[in-house]
């Protein structure tokens, strides 16, 4: 739809709060009910980890278990995103799981968290080491008696529960939860993951690890254990979607691209960078899921620090639903695009058909580069750069492995296997002329592949 009313800036987020205004309100002026936002997809709550693949790499890296740290990881193994985490604590949770998977992830979390696990809304580990604060810390000070190396004690009364209380259903399971833990708790996230370790059988072995700090607190515990560095293995494991992460990439990949589309349909001659993110993130939230970044013009923003009619933008736009990330991108023109600007988009098409027709298992990726930048020759590309560059989404924006081997990060020729989730970024950038785009996600199926949210629309005109 053309606009051809000029909005500056002010005017710009005054249209915008006057046209969410009334939806949030549940009804347009005088007009029928509409909905306050787009309802919450549902996730059916399954367990995000590949055990399999988990099994297969950890028999070839000769590894007894995993143990991860970092937040992705942790979340990957346990489902859980411990709200120590999101407050920024160095240590909100382990997530541990030995070589012979049968026994089960490990999840080490604060006590708070028992009760989020108690509301059953998705897979938990049934292993749980839950953690409170030292009750006698005083004794560890000079003169206190405790020895070097001694476990500290944790000690957590229980909740405080009204007088002839008519508990719900979640309330007595929050309270039994706490109750199940009561006199077991592990004294700080350290003494826990030490706890986690010798029930999980991780005691003695070697185990891959995903951050230096969980061999400092396996020689704090006196264990014999050999920690190596797996930070490349969790992301290889995550490089293959279980059925559940790929419910969440489908959710996540089309959210993300109506979300953009929404924020796209209000951008204005004028409008600065700023208020285009907020306009995206606005419409992320609405739907249920967060706003990453949204990239508009290039990657150093708008070329001239605000939209200007007829100039081709380059618009990239990363969110999330439940962690899980989609990711598109498209050219944009406020007014209507030139002939120069639909010839070059048409080049994209040409790279984008020919990697879809390509993809499929045992396909890598220096292949598919090929194959595009081939489909983009023939159509009349000539002098102009365009990449064409795969890469894996999920729990992470680039979800995949280095080259293995190296003390520095180089991406790998991957070789595409059924289940893998990603896409091939098509960005154009030419100063002094502008800037196009075209991306969409695609999951890798036996013999080629599924679209994960519409390719229509390479090129948006507002």
């Amino acid at each position: 739809m053309k606009h051809p009313a000029q909005l500056n800036r002010r005017q710009l987020l005054a249209a915008s709060t006057a046209l969410v205004a009334p939806l949030l309100a549940g009804a347009d002026a005088g007009g029928p009910p509409v909905a306050a936002v787009p309802a919450r997809p549902a996730f059916g709550g399954g367990p995000l980890l590949n055990e399999a693949r988990a099994a297969e790499l950890m028999a070839v890296a000769g590894l007894d278990g995993l143990v991860a740290l970092q937040p992705v990881n942790h979340y990957y193994l346990t489902s859980i995103r411990p709200l120590l985490g999101r407050m920024g604590f160095d240590y909100p949770g382990f997530g541990l799981l030995p070589a012979d998977v049968r026994r089960g992830v490990t999840a080490v979390v604060s006590a708070t968290e028992l009760w989020q696990i108690a509301n059953g809304e998705r897979v938990y580990p049934r292993n749980v080491v839950a953690f409170g604060p030292v009750s006698n810390w005083t004794d560890y000070l000079p003169g206190g008696g405790a020895a070097p190396g001694q476990p500290p004690e944790s000690a957590v009364g229980g909740w405080p529960v009204s007088e002839d209380a008519d508990l719900s259903a979640r309330e007595t399971a929050w309270i039994a939860a706490s109750d199940s833990h009561r006199g077991r708790l592990a004294a700080g996230p350290e003494w826990g993951l030490i706890q986690a370790l010798r029930e999980a059988g991780l005691d003695r072995g070697t185990i891959g690890i995903d951050d230096p700090r969980i061999a400092a607190i396996a020689s704090m515990g006196g264990l014999a254990v050999r920690c190596v560095p797996a930070q490349n293995l969790f992301r290889r494991l995550r490089l293959v979607k279980s059925p559940a992460e790929i419910e969440l990439m489908r959710i996540a990949a089309r959210m993300n691209a109506a979300a953009c589309r929404a924020a796209v349909r209000s951008f204005r001659e004028g409008a600065t960078a700023g208020e285009v993110e907020t306009l995206y993130m606005q419409e992320m939230a609405r739907r249920g899921g967060t706003g990453v970044f949204i990239v508009a013009g290039t990657t150093g923003g708008l070329p001239h620090g605000e939209l200007r009619r007829g100039e081709p933008l380059l618009v990239d736009a990363v969110g999330h639903f439940e962690n899980y990330h989609g990711d598109f991108g498209r050219t944009v023109v406020v007014g209507e695009a030139s002939r120069e600007v639909r010839r070059r988009v048409g080049l994209l098409e040409a790279g984008w058909r020919a990697a879809l027709e390509t993809m499929r298992p045992g396909v890598s990726y220096g292949q598919i580069r090929e194959v595009c930048a081939q489909a983009m020759r023939k159509s009349g590309m000539g002098p102009l750069r365009i990449g064409a560059q795969p890469h894996s989404v999920g729990l992470q924006h680039t979800d995949e492995p280095w080259r293995d081997k190296l003390s520095f990060i180089v991406k790998d020729d991957l070789v595409l296997e059924e289940n893998m989730t990603l896409t091939v970024d098509f960005p154009h950038f030419d100063l002094g002329w502008g800037a196009c785009h075209l991306e969409d996600l695609v999951r890798i199926t036996a013999d080629g592949v599924e679209v994960l949210e519409s390719l229509a629309e390479p090129l948006l005109e507002v």
